[in-house]
């Protein structure tokens, strides 16, 4: 569902380019000068939904966690991710070739260790790289070859449901029950996918191809309601999205965080933070931080956890030393600065933060 930000404009730019630097030549500027971006009345403690925000149009899109398991990747490689969003966890089923062969006791003790936040530091291992550079530091399901023989067959943990529950002020809730678990085996038909899945005691299974369309980062598939699904914007239409994330504690293993917000950096976005020294003012910092101030070495385009949940303690709320800078696909500039994660009853999941084109 598309809706635009709920934010206050503070004026419109009647001009398309402006100058960095007098000598760094022209770079385009937002439509929109920017103001208070919320999650509104779709913001909650469960949080059902991802949102995808393009700071640029002035465009949020809202999409349920659960709506999809697995998103195949629609560049040159053939490469398939998990929703992190909702816990997943995956591993290779060794010494079989298909997925008629694998049965709930032959993977019994596997299920006991494809777990997510189970304060085990081994389970790194059943998650898609944290970073989401999935092209360099790899995915759980392995590169699709184009030899079917070299593909395995994966046990997948299909994570957890939105919570349906009592909620509590300042209390997060970003999982449910238990969805079960799934057998996949994907391999390459000409540039399209196919995926084969079933319930682990199933003696058939069933079969989808998955076109790969190369205006989006990746094609979204639903397992559970057997189709394909709008997931994500046009690869260059959003920056970033809030959403639970499945990151990774050092020494800990994975750990699940709400309030999280990942940068798009498959579409070309990238961003850093800005850290206040002891002592200054942060009103006066974030205000007079203009185009000259931005910093091009400081941008990182590998890690799409840059704001992550830095930008707030849970205990204490909003961070107030910090900032962000962030510069989109079409090479548009802002800073960010959040200003709440509670609503005025104290309930998690209500978002809000300004920006402003640089």
């Amino acid at each position: 569902m598309k809706i635009y930000l709920k934010a206050v404009i503070l004026s419109l730019l009647f001009f398309n380019q402006s100058c960095l630097k007098e000598d760094d030549g022209i770079v385009p500027v937002s439509p929109y000068a920017g103001g208070l971006v919320e999650s509104g009345a779709e913001g909650d403690a469960t949080y059902a939904d991802q949102i995808w925000i393009d700071l640029s149009s002035g465009q949020m899109d809202h999409t349920s966690r659960t709506d999809w398991e697995l998103g195949f990747y629609s560049g040159e490689e053939f490469r398939v991710i998990l929703n992190n969003s909702i816990l997943m966890a995956a591993a290779p089923i060794e010494c079989v070739t298909e997925l008629n062969q694998v049965n709930s006791a032959m993977v019994e003790d596997l299920q006991d260790v494809v777990q997510v936040a189970n304060f085990d530091p081994n389970n790194v291992q059943y998650v898609d790289n944290v970073t989401g550079d999935y092209l360099n530091d790899g995915t759980v399901i392995a590169e699709i070859s184009a030899d079917p023989a070299e593909n395995k067959v994966y046990l997948i943990n299909m994570g957890r449901d939105i919570y349906d529950g009592p909620i509590e002020p300042e209390t997060s809730y970003a999982a449910g029950n238990l969805r079960g678990w799934k057998k996949i085996k994907v391999t390459r038909e000409a540039d399209a996918y196919k995926i084969q899945y079933a319930d682990l005691d199933d003696t058939s299974h069933q079969e989808f191809i998955i076109p790969k369309n190369p205006a989006y980062n990746f094609t979204f598939f639903s397992m559970t309601n057997q189709q394909l699904v709008d997931i994500q914007p046009p690869k260059t239409d959003w920056d970033i999205c809030y959403t639970v994330f499945t990151n990774v504690i050092e020494g800990a293993g994975t750990y699940v965080y709400s309030d999280f917000l990942v940068t798009n950096i498959w579409g070309g976005v990238s961003a850093y933070q800005v850290t206040l020294s002891g002592g200054e003012d942060a009103d006066a910092v974030y205000n007079n931080f203009s185009a000259v101030d931005i910093d091009e070495s400081l941008f990182v385009t590998n890690d799409q956890r840059v704001i992550g949940s830095n930008w707030r303690d849970v205990f204490t709320g909003v961070l107030s030393d910090r900032f962000y800078v962030l510069k989109d696909p079409n090479g548009i500039y802002f800073k960010i600065r959040f200003i709440r994660m509670l609503d005025n009853n104290n309930y998690r999941g209500y978002f809000q933060f300004e920006y402003q084109p640089l």
